[in-house]
Parts: C-alpha cells; sequence; structure tokens
C-alpha cells in the first residue's frame, strides 16, 4: 500500500544536507553502528499516526500535531530513512532500528526532531515476554522511577554513584563514574546487550553475585568475558537477586 504522505527528499533540499551534503538526485543516507550493523536507503518525510494518550500535551508544537475526532495523533513531515539495505543484529521479525540521540550531532533522529512536541522525554520497556512499549513524553507518577541525566548533545550518560545486588550497596569508591570524563562516563546504549565495567565496579559485583547466588559457575566458550551461572529450571531464576544502577 502506497503512502499519500511519504515524500522522498531531494539532494537540493535543505533536509538532505544534514544527512548528505555530498548527493546528487534524490537523497541517500547511510548510519553505521560500533557492532558492524548499517542501514541505508532513501531519506523522506512522512505523517506519523498514533494514539493521543501516547503523548503529553506539555510543550506541544502544533505546527506538526493534529488530533482528531478519533483519538489519533498526526505528526507532520517526520524525517526518517526508508531503508532497503540494512544490516543489523536483531531477529528476523524486527523491522528496522530507531535513532533517540538527543543532540543536533543525532539529528534527524525521532527524539531530536520531536523534542519540544513531547517535553524532550521517553522511556522505554523491554521485556522478554509481552510487547516492549516506547513511551514519548510524561508517564504517570506512580509508574515512574527517574535519574537525572546529565545534557549532554549526543549520549545518554547516567550519572551513576554505586551499584547494588539485592539490598546490598557494593560501595564502589568514589570517582570511579565520572559523568564530564568522557573515558568514565557511563553510557546507556540501547544496542549493547552487556554492561561493561571498570575493574574495580566489576570485581565488586562478580563477588557480590557469587556470594548471594549458591547456582555453580559455568562456562560459555563463545563468551568466555561474560559470568554464567548453571540454571537448570525455571526455579532457578529465583535465586539471581536484582542488580541496581543508583
Amino acid at each position: 500500500m502506497k503512502s499519500s504522505t511519504y515524500r522522498v527528499f531531494y539532494c537540493a533540499e535543505a533536509p538532505c544536507r544534514a544527512v548528505n551534503s555530498g548527493c546528487t538526485g534524490t537523497c541517500k543516507y547511510r548510519v553505521d553502528y560500533v557492532d558492524k550493523s548499517y542501514s541505508s536507503g532513501n531519506f523522506a518525510s512522512e505523517t506519523e499516526t498514533t494514539k493521543e494518550k501516547f503523548y503529553t500535551r506539555e510543550n506541544i508544537s502544533t505546527s506538526s500535531i493534529i488530533t482528531n475526532d478519533n483519538g489519533f495523533v498526526n505528526i507532520k513531515d517526520l524525517w526518517f530513512g526508508c531503508g532497503y539495505e540494512n544490516k543489523s543484529t536483531f531477529e528476523e521479525e524486527g523491522s528496522g532500528m530507531v535513532g533517540l540521540g538527543a543532540g543536533p550531532a543525532c539529528f534527524p533522529s525521532l527524539i531530536s526532531q520531536l523534542g519540544g512536541t513531547f517535553g524532550k522525554k521517553f522511556s522505554y520497556f523491554l521485556t522478554f515476554k509481552d510487547t516492549s512499549p516506547l513511551i514519548l513524553g510524561n508517564l504517570t507518577p506512580n509508574r515512574l522511577q527517574s535519574s537525572a541525566m546529565p545534557n549532554f548533545r549526543t549520549f545518554h550518560i547516567l550519572d551513576l554513584e554505586d551499584i547494588s545486588v539485592g539490598e546490598k550497596r557494593l560501595g564502589i569508591p568514589p570517582g570511579t563514574f565520572d559523568p564530564l570524563d568522557p573515558k568514565k562516563s557511563f553510557t546507556i546504549d540501547s544496542g549493547a546487550v552487556m554492561t561493561y565495567l571498570p575493574a574495580v565496579a566489576y570485581n565488586k559485583l562478580v563477588s557480590s553475585l557469587d556470594d548471594s547466588i549458591s547456582l555453580p559457575r559455568t562456562y560459555d566458550p563463545t563468551q568466555p568475558n561474560q559470568v554464567c551461572y548453571l540454571l537448570k529450571n525455571e526455579e532457578d531464576f529465583d535465586e539471581i537477586p536484582n542488580v541496581t544502577f543508583h
């Protein structure tokens, strides 16, 4: 089905110069990621439709929002890449990648475009069994646990102070993490499936996990740097304590 609001940019247009300043003809984009995944295709605009409950009325950019009588919201002229050559680590059921960077260096990511519309707030919840929602705008207070993040132009960085295993704080030495130091900052990357920690924090975390978990350690030759425990049934998951980043 062809969309009546879909339009590919031309290279001479200003939006194209944000992603490809040296092209001719129709605008092409390419995005490469650290894990060797990439996406390339046409750079275009489209009208996005979502239910009204999924956005907040704070700081709404009325020039880009149209609310209709059916409780849906149309967001006009949303820029995005329509990829026809893609390589990624997600399963075949995945349909693409979404940019959530906030700063000008990430433009035209979803968040950088809709920041004024949604109050520069978003949340996502990754689940194993159910649909994982992406929420733009505010959450109701009784559902919200939040941590302040320094206002960086590109990355989402947590001002990490300590880590807990169960109810026990690890007591990571002050200065181990520093949001102002690129070599010590704790970056939240939704594309990374593992957590990377400096040795002092890693050793404390592994020691505390070993003290809390009675299951035997096991070894995965395909992932030699991971800490693995042997689980024989679903009940063994009860042995795994919550790990909290403060």
